[in-house]
């Protein structure tokens, strides 16, 4: 939403700056794509490749797995993901 927002902006009040082909790809099509292909990259080598003991997974348990790995033993990509993923936006 932050980065559609802020390319309206742009467009309304500065309709020149895409003009250029550069500028458009740049300023318009770039901030989109990373937007969109940013979470999939990350959850999907955070999760699915980074190494995991297999520990959290008991499956005696009622709650088998409630938490990813890199969650609760990771306290660095724990941390870069509340702040990077959800708290800044």
């Amino acid at each position: 939403m932050a980065t559609i927002s802020i390319q309206r902006h742009a467009l309304i009040f500065s309709p020149n700056i895409f003009q250029s082909r550069l500028n458009l790809y740049v300023l318009y099509y770039a901030p989109l794509a990373i937007c969109v292909t940013y979470p999939f990259i990350f959850y999907f080598i955070i999760i699915l490749i980074a190494p995991c003991d297999g520990t959290q997974w008991d499956f005696t348990s009622n709650m088998c797995g409630y938490a990813n790995c890199y969650l609760l033993y990771d306290k660095f990509l724990g941390m870069f993901d509340w702040a990077a993923n959800n708290g800044s936006p």
